[in-house]
């Protein structure tokens, strides 16, 4: 459980890094869509079951189309 607790730990700080680097390159629905997820990430409960963090999750997945847009953008300056 701990080592678990570790990985959490650091996807948080993982999204958080990417939310303040980006944050001029995102709109600002998805940014609240991604601030969203680490509020609910942090918020973990360890009676969430796994289908439960996967949906949480999901929704940052959703976001990837936005994060290649955003690296195709900043690789084009």
């Amino acid at each position: 459980m701990i080592k678990d607790q570790i990985i959490l730990k650091n996807s948080i700080k993982t999204l958080k890094m990417f939310l303040v680097e980006m944050h001029d390159a995102i709109d600002s629905s998805k940014r609240k869509e991604l601030e969203e997820v680490i509020k609910q990430l942090e918020n973990y409960q360890k009676d969430y079951t796994p289908a439960q963090l996967m949906d949480i999750l999901s929704k940052w997945v959703g976001l990837i189309p936005v994060v290649i847009q955003v690296i195709e953008f900043l690789s084009k300056k």
